[in-house]
């Protein structure tokens, strides 16, 4: 072999190590990139999703994930619907904190959001809900977390249990019907909340006077108000992620309103009109 031959065979392999360097790389880079954790199928329903995997209409929510639950890398579970409804943890870890308390229940409690921070600021929380599919995601994030020992997680529907609970606050987040409640002008606690709204917030209020209930956006404010009774009052607090408000979360009861920024509010109006 020449020289010239001899060169050219040289910058030949150059350019085939380069090569697979070069996709080696690549590879890597993919390896790296994250894409959500592997399948998970519990009784015929995904649980768990990737952004390959994930349906069109719920891509928007995967890139949420991270609000929904900081350690989702660590293998979160929510199956289709809890990806609509769950509360951002930011939000969660509010409302946690306003209801610290003894024993707290979370009657609709979904794929775990709200009682894994409840379980944070209460001694003990009761979590219902009626599908078994959510309370195993449920109970399987909660571990994640490290607080499924301070969760007690009960199969059933809150409608038949109430009348045997107690506890001295209820967390009320029922399903609202789907997105479509979006399109709506005026949401109706009566005939578009599955349930009844309404009812919903009287059973638990038979178990305690405190109750904390999550509803929609564009919930008729004259229905809220009316829960808490005659003469009674309640608070209804926006609840907002990146400027954009995402529910009103009402609370009802002896000592959940805080009722010194209800009176600096009041004061303040008073203040504004006498100007």
């Amino acid at each position: 072999m020449d020289q010239n031959e001899e060169t050219q065979a040289n910058d030949s392999n150059k350019r085939s190590t380069d090569g697979n360097n070069a996709k080696e790389r690549a590879v890597k880079r993919r390896k790296k990139t994250p894409r959500g954790p592997g399948p998970n199928v519990i009784d015929g329903v995904n649980v768990s999703y990737t952004l390959d995997t994930i349906p069109k209409d719920m891509v928007k929510y995967f890139h949420q994930r991270y609000a929904y639950f900081t350690k989702y890398d660590q293998g979160i579970l929510m199956d289709k619907e809890g990806w609509f409804s769950v509360t951002p943890e930011a939000m969660a870890k509010h409302v946690a904190e306003r209801c610290s308390t003894d024993v707290i229940i979370d009657a609709f409690c979904g794929c775990g959001g709200n009682a894994i921070q409840f379980a944070r600021t209460c001694h003990r929380v009761i979590a219902i809900d009626i599908d078994p599919i959510k309370l195993h995601c449920a109970r399987h994030n909660a571990k994640i977390y490290g607080v499924d020992d301070r969760i007690e997680f009960i199969q059933g529907s809150f409608y038949d249990l109430a009348p045997m609970l107690k506890a001295d606050v209820v967390f009320l987040s029922p399903p609202w019907g789907g997105p479509t409640y979006l399109h709506e002008e005026e949401y109706n606690l009566k005939t578009m909340m599955p349930g009844n709204g309404m009812e919903i917030v009287r059973l638990a209020q038979a178990i305690t006077p405190n109750v904390v209930f999550f509803a929609p956006k564009n919930t008729n404010p004259n229905q809220l108000a009316l829960l808490a009774g005659p003469g009674n009052t309640c608070e209804i607090e926006c609840n907002s992620i990146r400027q954009a408000l995402k529910g009103l979360t009402v609370y009802y009861g002896d000592f959940l309103p805080n009722w010194d920024a209800l009176n600096d509010l009041l004061e303040q109006e008073n203040s504004d009109t006498q100007n």
